[in-house]
């Protein structure tokens, strides 16, 4: 991730226009950013405020993953299990 604190005025951009299509930008105003909310829509932040916020969802994210981790982990030992079980009945 990029330090929002470390880019200043004047820095050379890409600016993505869709498709790998980009033009050649430079960074007027570090103090704000634009940031997506969801449907389409984008509003004004502080750089610090966008942030707190992205680190959040990092967070937040890195729970999900160690929950789902966990999961797949005990789905992998359950299936272990029928298999287990799978065999000993076609024994019989």
């Amino acid at each position: 991730m990029i330090d929002i604190q470390k880019v200043k005025n004047g820095n050379k951009i890409l600016v993505p226009l869709g498709a790998s299509i980009f033009l050649e930008g430079n960074i007027e105003d570090t103090s704000r950013v634009l940031m997506g909310v969801g449907a389409g829509v984008c509003v004004k932040k502080d750089s610090k405020e966008a942030t707190a916020v992205v680190e959040n969802q990092i967070k937040e994210l890195t729970h999900i993953e160690e929950q789902l981790a966990q999961r797949v982990s005990y789905l992998i030992s359950y299936a272990r299990n029928l298999q287990k079980e799978l065999a000993v009945l076609m024994k019989e």
